[in-house]
């Protein structure tokens, strides 16, 4: 007569194989949450590099505004160290972004990718109005460059000619055109070059 029991090797081989399962079950729950752990991690490290990043920019701005308007050296190669570093902090903030929003903990929320979709947007427009600021910069120059430098050399003629001919006219002529030259370097506004009427000399 069979018995319909398992033998003791069965048994030892059913316990072997569920005690595998178990074994596999934990190591897969634990990598799973090493990876969650490191993932959190990476995510308060690169949250606080991109709050430096944008400190930096912050920083570099400032700098950048004060000191390019009369940076002679850019209006000749048209090239500038502080725009550099800034376009540099503006890629690894970009890439920052891109690195917290792409978190395994806020890949799937949707408020975090509008979000981030604004942040791109905003940015891109950041970029161009920087290029566009750049570009006005060399138009209105500085110095002997630029606008500010056509009225110089303007400025210099009439007053080569007024020293020659000691003509009254021409002297007051020459008066305003420096102070409407004042003016415009000193506010920047270009309603001023409007005032200047060449054709009147």
């Amino acid at each position: 007569m069979k018995s319909n029991g398992f033998s003791l090797k069965q048994r030892f081989t059913v316990i072997i194989i569920f005690l595998g399962i178990l074994v596999s079950i934990f190591m897969a729950t634990a990598v799973n949450q090493i990876k969650k752990i490191k993932s959190y991690h990476n995510l308060g490290e690169n949250a606080l590099l991109l709050l430096d990043h944008k400190n930096d920019i912050d920083s570099l701005q400032k700098v950048l505004f004060f000191r390019l308007p009369y940076d002679v050296l850019f209006f000749k190669t048209q090239k500038n160290s502080l725009i550099n570093k800034l376009n540099e902090k503006l890629y690894f903030f970009e890439k920052g972004v891109n690195n917290v929003t792409g978190s395994f903990y806020l890949i799937n929320n949707k408020n975090i990718q509008l979000k981030k979709f604004e942040i791109s947007q905003s940015f891109r427009k950041y970029k161009e109005n920087l290029n566009k600021y750049q570009e006005l910069l060399l138009q209105k120059g500085y110095d002997s460059y630029g606008i500010n430098g056509q009225i110089l050399l303007l400025y210099e003629e009439i007053k080569k000619i007024v020293e020659e001919q000691r003509n009254d006219e021409l002297l007051q002529k020459i008066n305003e055109i420096n102070a409407l030259r004042e003016q415009y370097i000193r506010t920047k506004d270009l309603s001023y070059l409007n005032k200047l009427k060449i054709t009147n000399f």
